[in-house]
């Protein structure tokens, strides 16, 4: 995770001949050390029970990968791991800590929410994508039109370098790489093809591709023609609730809307004294 947002930190556009560079040094040191760290679990523990040293080290992959005293270390104590690196869907997780997900550029700058309330009054502000907003804050930007052209996001991203980014990693990756390539509605059958096609000559193990609207809802969308998600239809159902338990509490002040129990006026928050309900949590 956070790929995307290192790149903008150090000023590198996503898919740009640098960023293949960096990823490149990155990945040697990662995979090197994940096979170091593995050959001495193998000293300690043992080999995984169907290593096989005859094709372990004549793998292309080892050959490629591993520095001379690393491929020292597994050849004289084995692997203690079938497979060492992956890149899983990070999708989740990343929202939870806000850095871009995966190898993945960033969706997008920013978005539009909407917050509805009690009086049938819908607000909608713009939410920026965590670096995004780090960033603008950090040099004053007011607007997004002005940031720098190495904030890459699925909108604007050259498809084939998403690919190239891809490819960079899978060099170091011995399991396998979860990407999506977010493409626009326009997009053509013959496009895609043509980036399948691509992705099959930089030999990639496998591509995910998306076209914006298809029958199957993306898991992450544009604003525009945006479907209603599980969360938008549990906080619609909410406050259609809450509308009706405060208009049950207008007609009946001295009767409970959810249990009908009766409500006691002490001051300041009404509640219920058989269920506790107050009308104060909604």
């Amino acid at each position: 995770m956070g790929q995307a947002d290192m790149f903008i930190k150090m000023g590198i556009r996503y898919g740009s001949e640098e960023s293949i560079k960096l990823i490149h040094k990155i990945g040697k040191v990662l995979i090197n050390e994940a096979l170091r760290q593995s050959a001495l679990l193998a000293k300690e523990y043992g080999a995984f029970p169907k290593y096989k040293a005859e094709a372990i080290l004549k793998s292309p992959f080892l050959l490629a990968n591993a520095d001379e005293d690393v491929y020292e270390l597994i050849k004289t104590y084995g692997l203690r791991n079938s497979q060492l690196l992956t890149i899983p869907p990070t999708g989740s997780t990343s929202t939870l800590i806000g850095c871009s997900n995966g190898v993945e550029p960033i969706f997008q700058l920013s978005y539009t929410r909407k917050t509805e309330s009690l009086h049938n009054v819908d607000t909608y502000y713009k939410v920026f994508t965590p670096i995004v907003k780090e960033y603008m804050e950090l040099y004053n930007i007011q607007n997004e039109e002005d940031l720098p052209d190495f904030f890459v996001t699925t909108s604007n991203l050259n498809y084939k370098d998403r690919i190239d980014v891809q490819a960079a990693w899978q060099q170091y990756i011995d399991a396998s790489i979860s990407s999506t390539i977010n493409l626009p509605e326009e997009t053509t059958v013959e496009e895609i093809e043509e980036l399948y096609m691509y992705a099959w000559e930089r030999e990639l193990k496998g591509v995910t591709i998306y076209r914006n609207n298809c029958a199957r809802s993306g898991i992450l969308i544009t604003n525009k023609n945006q479907p209603k998600t599980v969360q938008d239809k549990i906080e619609e159902l909410q406050q259609q609730i809450d509308k009706l338990v405060i208009q049950s509490l207008k007609e009946n002040p001295d009767i409970c809307p959810m249990c009908g129990g009766k409500i006691m006026h002490s001051g300041g928050c009404v509640e219920c004294q058989d269920c506790g309900y107050s009308p104060c949590s909604i």
